[in-house]
């Protein structure tokens, strides 16, 4: 089916939205139990390249989504075990890791790059909702894994705000003092989560080197982890606004497609950066609610603190 203008710039500000989603996502259950992964850009190629490469040494695509989840995890384990266990700077630390990611991935990807994905993420279409006029086809024929990002925010939210085990989280990222006083293992769970985390960002990037590029390529995020940071301050540290501020910008993303097909006369470099003027943008309206409104800000209290058992 043919698409206007529009719909196919909507669908691809959904595409291109989809591992900012992954990874806002992932960041967000960081920071929840109060740890700020600045270093998410190099867990997301991690995602990218050992999903890719889990994928071509087994031609199953299974393999390729659990490869990134479980090196993104593991991945971001290193950084917990820096800035949790051993309380390192949580800043300082993802720098590192940032680094890390930028050269272990480069070279784990060195024999791969070019090669065409052999079993890439599949497009579903949903039967019945597809064939709605004007916006079945925009929002009911996609890759798989875009109905999974989607669904990764949903489900967040209901386990912060809908489980008891929810509360003992929130209560780490706001006061991990009082959360161990009650019995709740601050340490145990802040490593877990940043983890678990990590796997989310993981399938961001395997979103790209299995889905929409289906190809590795070095340094391929192109700034899309620091986009995801900004996402978790756009949407307040709330779950549900990940959704809005994903698509947000992956609508920003998409209006250099756009833009081609209807040759509008304006320079692609200029809408190529777009999406990290709104980040800046972002960073500079939180960094001033910060600073003249602390009350306003929804972030967790703790957030960025590490915490040391009886003092």
């Amino acid at each position: 089916m043919e698409l206007d203008l529009w719909q196919e710039t909507l669908l691809q500000a959904i595409v291109l939205g989809t591992p900012l989603l992954f990874v806002a996502s992932g960041e967000l259950l960081g920071q929840k139990v109060g740890v700020f992964n600045i270093g998410i850009e190099g867990v997301m190629l991690m995602g990218a390249v050992a999903g890719f490469v889990g994928m071509h040494e087994s031609s199953n695509i299974a393999i390729g989504i659990l490869s990134a989840a479980v090196f993104g995890a593991l991945f971001s384990s290193l950084f917990a075990l820096a800035t949790v266990v051993f309380r390192a700077n949580q800043v300082v630390s993802g720098f590192g890791l940032w680094l890390l990611g930028l050269g272990l991935s480069s070279q784990i990807g060195r024999g791969y790059t070019g090669i065409r994905a052999s079993n890439p993420i599949e497009r579903w279409e949903i039967p019945l909702l597809h064939d709605i006029p004007i916006f079945g086809p925009v929002l009911f024929a996609h890759l798989w894994a875009v109905y999974l990002a989607f669904l990764s925010p949903l489900l967040l939210w209901f386990i912060l705000q809908r489980t008891r085990h929810g509360l003992n989280i929130r209560s780490i990222g706001e006061d991990p003092a009082a959360a161990d006083t009650t019995g709740v293992a601050v340490t145990a769970w802040r490593f877990l989560y940043v983890s678990l985390g990590g796997g989310l960002v993981g399938l961001g990037g395997a979103f790209l080197s299995l889905g929409t590029s289906q190809t590795f390529t070095q340094f391929m995020t192109s700034g899309l982890g620091w986009i995801g940071l900004a996402i978790v301050m756009f949407a307040g540290w709330q779950p549900l606004r990940l959704i809005l501020g994903a698509y947000l910008f992956g609508g920003l993303r998409a209006l250099d497609f756009a833009a081609q097909s209807a040759d509008w006369n304006i320079p692609s470099e200029f809408l190529a950066m777009l999406p990290f003027l709104g980040t800046l943008l972002v960073l500079l309206v939180g960094a001033w609610r910060f600073r003249n409104r602390p009350g306003a800000s929804a972030a967790p209290a703790a957030l960025g603190i590490s915490f040391f058992r009886g003092g």
